[in-house]
């Protein structure tokens, strides 16, 4: 707890001062834009000057100024052009229409979309160092590191006998975080095994409380680092086809347990490998069959009849389906909304939010982890309960984008921005 409250102030305090240098740079340019707006036309004038009390139409501005530096055309000219023009009138239609709120709600999704862009760019270049092993470092710094490590690995262990998963999950995260970005030298061959043992031994539990909570793609993550480090740790591999089985990628499953088994040949405990490895491969058998007869009922009988209908299943079938997934809908608690202090989205905003949502859920992953649970749960309600669940990291980067907390709350507060625009007696029939 500790350690994810350092952590968390560390975030703050960095946001804070990037918050501040971009005061600055606002009031350093404030000046500059409107003088550089005496240049236009009057017409484009009349247009931007009741505007510039909004600071995304003072970001619009000055990042305008900077692309005609970059093109070598008067700014002027820039800011008249077709594209920057249909900008400016979009922003005078939000200001008019929506006033205040809406030109605070179109800054907010402008800073959202920024921060998610460097988020992008700095996780690609977190992957190349991984993909590299990290960079080499000095002997005092790898120690530091394997330290760190060592110490927020032992701390996962204690919360995972707990009980606490999460907790888990998370020092195991900062043991490999410690990790991941260095590398020992290749003059010092001894310290550098060290280094991968620790952080095979950290990816192993990351990936395997990862599964425990239904994370997948960071259990799959996790776990495709260690095979990297250890092509012959039957764990890592075994934990891999967990994942990919989560996902529902379950013809690649199949590889991974053929790879565990061969890692087990000659091992003294080879005889309980391989009745987990023959576990699971019934296991998809099972998921597979039941896919199968998922498809044709269908087919047969509708996507509802597929889902829901207590027949679609063969008796072997049936008696898997009672290990299914354990029970949650009575676990999920209402989101209150207050109307009063609720966000809100302007139609063009709403129309570009469910159009990134049906891009977002057309990922083949979201796809198949959806088909998935229509093979493991039957109940309604039940289904909805893992629906909302699956579906909230796919919808989390878009809730952001357009301001809003990418949880619960924040797809409580999105479904009531799109009814402002879908259930009012004057909706457009469209959305």
């Amino acid at each position: 707890a500790l350690l994810r409250s350092e952590d968390h102030w560390n975030t703050r305090k960095n946001q804070w001062l990037e918050q501040f240098g971009n005061v600055q740079l606002l009031n350093n340019s404030r000046e500059s834009v409107g003088g550089m707006l005496e240049q236009c036309s009057p017409e484009t004038k009349r247009l931007v000057a009741p505007m510039l009390k909004y600071k995304v139409v003072e970001v619009f501005m000055m990042d305008a100024a900077q692309k005609a530096i970059e093109l070598g055309i008067p700014f002027e000219s820039h800011l008249e052009t077709e594209d920057s023009r249909e900008t400016l009138c979009d922003f005078r239609r939000t200001a008019d229409s929506a006033g205040d709120r809406g030109m605070e709600d179109l800054y907010r999704a402008w800073e959202f979309r920024n921060t998610r862009a460097l988020s992008d760019e700095k996780d690609k270049k977190d992957r190349e160092i991984r993909l590299k092993g990290g960079v080499v470092a000095t002997m005092e710094e790898l120690k530091d590191a394997m330290n760190e490590a060592a110490r927020c690995k032992q701390e996962g262990v204690i919360e995972w006998n707990k009980g606490n998963v999460e907790d888990a999950l998370s020092s195991w995260r900062q043991a490999h975080k410690a990790l991941y970005p260095v590398r020992a030298p290749d003059t010092h061959p001894e310290e550098g095994k060290a280094r991968g043992e620790l952080h095979l031994a950290v990816l192993k539990n990351l990936a395997q409380a990862a599964i425990k909570i239904g994370n997948w793609n960071e259990a799959l993550e996790a776990a495709d680092m260690a095979v990297r480090l250890d092509d012959d740790d039957h764990k890592a591999w075994f934990r891999k086809a967990c994942a990919l089985e989560g996902l529902g990628r379950l013809k690649e499953v199949a590889k991974c347990l053929a790879k565990v088994d061969a890692i087990a040949v000659g091992r003294p405990d080879r005889d309980r490998i391989e009745r987990d490895t023959q576990a699971k491969r019934e296991r998809i058998q099972a998921l597979t069959a039941r896919d199968d007869v998922s498809q044709k009922r269908m087919l047969q009988g509708g996507v509802k009849r597929a889902i829901f209908s207590e027949e679609r299943e063969t008796k072997a079938i049936t008696q898997d389906q009672n290990r299914g997934p354990e029970l949650i809908s009575h676990k999920v608690s209402v989101v209150n909304v207050d109307d009063s202090t609720r966000k809100r989205l302007t139609k063009e905003a709403t129309v570009d939010l469910l159009r990134e949502l049906q891009e977002a859920y057309r990922d083949s992953g979201f796809r198949k982890q959806v088909k998935k649970l229509a093979q493991d749960v039957n109940d309604q309600g039940e289904f909805i309960a893992y629906l909302n669940k699956v579906a909230l990291p796919v919808q989390k980067p878009v809730l952001e984008r357009f301001g809003f907390d990418g949880n619960d709350v924040g797809v409580a507060e999105m479904r009531r921005a799109v009814m402002d625009h879908t259930m009012a007696k004057d909706s457009d029939p469209k959305l």
